[in-house]
């Protein structure tokens, strides 16, 4: 027999479940508006402005079985159309903020394998031909570290890009072209790695190259067998590398979002899927740097349209159609800033010269 008690408990539970059920149907929604993208109409939240427009795993952009897309625009009635510095982290920033794990990953792998706990001061040394005229050879050399790209030569320039080399960032087809074939016993042939005969510093320079090929994972091995030390490989799927890799993604996206109207963000995001999309040899040293270094400054990141694209370049070459260096520049830019949605990960000062 059921008790007295038991009735009036059960009775207090409904009319607790009763009143909670009441004040969620009442409780205000969240405000949705429906906008035109690309000719498409689109409803979305109201909770952010910013999105991946190139797809990938941040992507907002989704494909379906069929080739359809679902575009997940936002837009508020309260909020102008247009992504500005004053608007709070989008929720793909965010997720790019979650992901930098990597940073913390790569820190401690530098310490445990190579003995370095972190630099003070380092100067990234880009190849633009932005850095010819400026005079700036002497600041680059006043650095702790310098931190060179794809074995650019320093004889004839040092009095706009320095002297001085500790690391140097190659890309998997230079780190190719150190390996050489030499007489080995018996007859044999053996690889040798010459990547440390370019620099005046010798074998005291660290190396540190990506991987683009699974060939290139061999030739990182022959460098690392000779000089384990001052040898790292990055390895085209590694934590690290996506995580640049996002990086790009995400300011790809919003370097279309912030220079072009909304109804052009579609069709610019397609003709940019038409050329894969892959981070610069210097997004990824600048990266390296803000992971192991307290103050960093950048030279020779800038472009000039008369310029040359390389500063050691007799001639002007076209640039490389895989790399989206505006995109890497606003992410200089912000880093320098303090706008990043990034800068809290690193918390590093940037310098930005040229």
């Amino acid at each position: 027999m059921v008790s007295r008690a038991q009735v009036v408990m059960v009775t207090l539970l409904t009319g607790v479940l009763v009143f909670f059920s009441t004040c969620e149907r009442h409780r205000p929604k969240p405000r949705r508006a429906t906008v035109e993208v690309a000719g498409d109409a689109v409803s979305s939240s109201s909770s952010s402005h910013s999105g991946h427009l190139l797809g990938g795993d941040d992507a907002s952009v989704v494909v379906g079985r069929e080739g359809r897309e679902r575009k997940r625009v936002v837009a508020t009635e309260e909020r102008p159309q247009r992504l500005t510095r004053d608007l709070p982290p989008s929720h793909d920033a965010l997720r790019l903020r979650a992901k930098a794990f990597p940073i913390r990953e790569l820190r401690d792998l530098m310490r445990r394998e190579y003995g370095v706990r972190g630099w003070g001061t380092c100067a990234v040394v880009g190849n633009s031909g932005s850095a010819l005229g400026k005079g700036r050879g002497a600041l680059v050399d006043s650095n702790e570290v310098v931190i060179r790209l794809n074995m650019a030569p320093t004889k004839g320039h040092e009095d706009d890009v320095g002297r001085k080399t500790q690391v140097s960032f190659i890309n998997g087809w230079l780190l190719s072209s150190c390996i050489e074939e030499v007489a080995g016993g018996n007859g044999t042939q053996a690889r040798r790695c010459s990547c440390w005969n370019k620099y005046r510093e010798g074998g005291d320079v660290m190396v540190v190259g990506y991987a683009i090929t699974e060939g290139h994972v061999g030739d990182g091995q022959v460098c690392s067998s000779e000089n384990p030390t001052k040898f790292h490989l990055f390895k085209q799927n590694d934590h690290f590398s996506r995580f640049t890799q996002s990086l790009v993604n995400h300011y790809t996206s919003e370097r279309i979002k912030r220079n072009y109207p909304q109804e052009m963000w579609h069709q610019l995001a397609e003709e940019r899927r038409k050329v894969k999309l892959h981070y610069s040899s210097g997004l990824q040293a600048v990266v390296f740097a803000l992971t192991l270094c307290s103050n960093v400054s950048l030279f020779g990141f800038g472009k000039e349209e008369a310029g040359q694209h390389h500063y050691f370049e007799g001639k002007t070459k076209g640039e490389v159609p895989d790399h989206d260096y505006e995109a890497e520049k606003l992410f200089y830019n912000e880093m320098e800033d303090g706008s990043a949605y990034l800068f809290p990960v690193f918390d590093v000062h940037m310098s930005v010269f040229d």
